[in-house]
């Protein structure tokens, strides 16, 4: 399994890093659309809806909303406070609640269907930026450390469970040692390059690095209640699509309010 995650990473990390420093803003908008699709039909799977006129309708309405966005070209501001506040009804859903509409089929497809689009349009607005390529990789780094951090103290040291109820193979000591990771890393760079003030950036990291763990259990729990273990098999060791973004959704609303707080852009 480690082999066959490994060499995926390795496949798939020169593509979408090509595609980050290369592609116009245009391109990358397409890019991400096609990503964020396949993340959309795997959601759809996983609130059972499986026969082709289903997915069909629900891609055009996927691809609908994201030219939707593009008509109205709503504020970055807007979208990601909307998105947050969706993410915290998620959350509450997700811990607090086991039953009830916020677990309805109609309010997962709903929530999905918004996060996805949402999350479109912020990462893009995001790499459009002034230094928008490193913004946007930053991010994405964060949540991939705090994924691998736990993968790794998850197996060496995890013995309680994070949220057995949701996700039996989730533990403490992985969530720590993601966080860990996370910190670490950002001490590291913020002294070799002290863009923004550490009393800043330090609790943005690890603020992302926790919501993504929430994003994460988000998405076991969708897979528990449709019986699947993964949200698909398009990569091999990973999963799918969604499997691999799942912490990105929720983290990147929360990264991008942040920098917009601190005045990193003018908007």
């Amino acid at each position: 399994m480690f082999k066959a995650r490994a060499l995926t990473a390795l496949l798939m990390l020169p593509l979408f890093l090509t595609a980050l420093f290369y592609l116009p803003n245009d391109g990358w908008m397409v890019f991400v659309a096609f990503i964020l699709l396949i993340a959309w039909d795997e959601w759809l799977r996983l609130t059972k809806i499986d026969g082709i006129p289903g997915r069909v309708l629900g891609s055009l309405i996927f691809i609908a909303t994201l030219l939707a966005l593009l008509w109205l070209k709503p504020g970055v501001w807007l979208v990601a406070i909307a998105s947050l506040c969706l993410w915290l009804l998620i959350i509450l859903a997700t811990f607090l609640l086991q039953n009830g509409y916020l677990w309805s089929r109609s309010f997962r497809r709903l929530s999905g269907l918004l996060v996805l689009a949402s999350a479109w349009w912020i990462i893009c607005w995001l790499r459009a930026q002034w230094y928008g390529t490193w913004w946007t990789l930053g991010f994405l780094c964060i949540v991939w450390l705090a994924d691998v951090g736990a993968y790794v103290a998850g197996k060496q040291f995890g013995k309680n469970r994070l949220a057995p109820a949701i996700s039996p193979g989730k533990t403490i000591e992985g969530a720590m040692g993601g966080l860990l990771l996370v910190g670490i890393v950002t001490l590291v760079v913020q002294q070799l390059y002290p863009v923004l003030p550490i009393w800043w950036v330090l609790p943005m990291t690890l603020l992302v690095a926790i919501v993504s763990i929430a994003g994460d259990l988000y998405e076991s729990r969708l897979k528990r209640i449709g019986g699947f273990k993964d949200s698909g098999s398009i990569l091999p060791g990973h999963g799918g699509i969604l499997d691999r973004i799942d912490g990105v959704l929720v983290g990147l609303p929360v990264f991008v309010f942040m920098l917009l707080n601190m005045g990193v852009f003018s908007v």
